[in-house]
């Protein structure tokens, strides 16, 4: 999401093209402010500062996960536990992926977004199951505010899973060049249906607090308008 603090500009003109690609939105040349569906009311850049050392990203050294050092491998994977547990992500160095198949992944997204809007168009689907799909919010039928952003999505093996953003995460974008995101989630098999480990719940000798939900209609919930400003939880909660 682009949080942004320019004035804003809300015209019948920004009104009929909100679903439009936000590249073609920016590069129309009518533009003279950030139309309201895009905006919030503070800016993520106020509340953090980048030179504090408390706000350094966690980096894991790949190549220590597989060290024959007992010593390395115990603290590589005590940082990787810290990193999970109290930032959620990381910075993974020494991983092997060649710096030339990064680039040409780069200069291939940039390459699909530099299409001309009718090429790209061609992807745009409601389905959530088509393998391939081009567009700019997630919800765009009932979200409050839009995403600042074109996303394609492609179904390589065997499904795409696409996850939702933790509480309180923003994107920040900058004036100065775009910004390419290239996500590769995994997930299980569509009819899989996730449930709490029976084991588990006999353990602790309690019933379980939650249903089974396969992953085909978790999917389908996360995208739907009953999942608006909810958990999934809430849905499955026994």
């Amino acid at each position: 999401m682009a949080p942004v603090v320019f004035p804003t500009q809300k015209t019948e003109d920004i009104q009929q093209n909100k679903m439009a690609s936000i590249k073609e939105l920016a590069e129309s040349g009518g533009l003279t402010s950030v139309p309201s569906e895009y905006t919030f009311a503070s800016n993520p850049n106020d509340q953090a500062d980048q030179h504090d050392p408390d706000h350094s990203m966690p980096t894991i050294d790949f190549s220590l996960l597989m060290s024959t050092s007992p010593d390395q491998r115990a603290k590589i994977l005590h940082d990787l536990r810290k990193a999970c547990e109290e930032w959620g992500f990381f910075m993974l160095i020494n991983h092997g992926v060649p710096e030339s198949l990064m680039k040409n992944m780069i200069d291939v997204c940039q390459g699909f977004f530099n299409l001309p809007e009718e090429e790209k168009k061609v992807y745009q689907s409601r389905n959530l199951l088509d393998p391939i799909k081009y567009g700019t919010s997630f919800n765009a039928e009932i979200d409050k505010v839009l995403l600042w952003r074109d996303f394609l999505k492609v179904i390589s093996h065997p499904r795409f899973h696409s996850l939702p953003k933790p509480e309180g995460y923003r994107a920040v974008v900058n004036n100065r060049a775009p910004r390419i995101s290239i996500a590769v989630p995994h997930g299980p098999s569509l009819e899989t249906v996730v449930v709490a480990a029976p084991e588990l719940v006999e353990k602790q000798g309690r019933p379980p607090a939650y249903k089974g939900l396969s992953y085909h209609d978790f999917l389908e919930y996360q995208q739907s308008a009953k999942c608006y400003m909810k958990s999934c939880l809430d849905a499955i909660r026994l």
